[in-house]
């Protein structure tokens, strides 16, 4: 549906190659007419920006594929160059800071996980039916002492998924990104430490 890769197991690894050679191939193309730095910006963000964008929101795009496309900006900048005249990281800066805002796709991919996770923490009565069912996994990954009954989210509690053992196998990649992006941005009440439920208006709901 709409590219998108529908299907249990479905082997994401190969169809995002496919993309990345087909970006290569484009990119090798629009080479030839020798763009300009500013030109090449465009294009990264018309081509990579516009090809991966939808793509990464419905099916996660892999760390090796987000390192591979990387490389596939930074080697079109820069024409293959072993040694580039300028890092990456200062052409993606605004224009303002001295960059030329060349797209950040780790940046870019970070943004469509916290999306999701905004999605996901909306505990208003039109919240998604998926939040529910990853509500579900999420808690099946819940430490051994807390009181199954009474656990709800473990963004209004006090009690973290599992990061490790069996358990996280229950975890997909997707509801991971999202742990992830959440706690690199203190998403969780008290920055995911203990916190008062009187003074901060959430649930420590576990067992003595």
């Amino acid at each position: 549906m709409l590219g998108a890769w529908i299907g249990n197991k479905a082997e994401d690894q190969a169809l995002w190659e496919l993309i990345i050679d087909w970006v290569k191939d484009h990119l090798n193309k629009w080479n030839k007419i020798r763009p300009s730095i500013e030109g090449k910006g465009l294009i990264i963000q018309a081509f990579i920006g516009g090809l991966t964008q939808f793509l990464t929101q419905t099916q996660g795009m892999p760390n090796h594929v987000e390192s591979a496309l990387q490389k596939v900006i930074n080697d079109f900048i820069w024409d293959n160059r072993e040694k580039p005249c300028i890092a990456l990281k200062f052409l993606q800066q605004p224009k303002e800071m001295g960059g030329l805002n060349i797209l950040d796709i780790k940046a870019q991919n970070e943004a469509i996980d916290l999306m999701w996770l905004k999605t996901y923490l909306n505990f208003t009565p039109h919240c998604q039916p998926w939040a529910a069912v990853t509500d579900l996994i999420i808690n099946a990954t819940a430490p051994k002492d807390t009181i199954a009954s009474v656990r709800r989210n473990t963004f209004l509690q006090c009690w973290d998924p599992l990061s490790r053992g069996q358990r996280t196998a229950f975890l997909n990649d997707d509801i991971k990104r999202m742990l992830k992006v959440a706690k690199n941005h203190n998403t969780k009440p008290g920055g995911g430490k203990d916190f008062d439920p009187t003074t901060q208006g959430a649930s420590c709901m576990v067992s003595p």
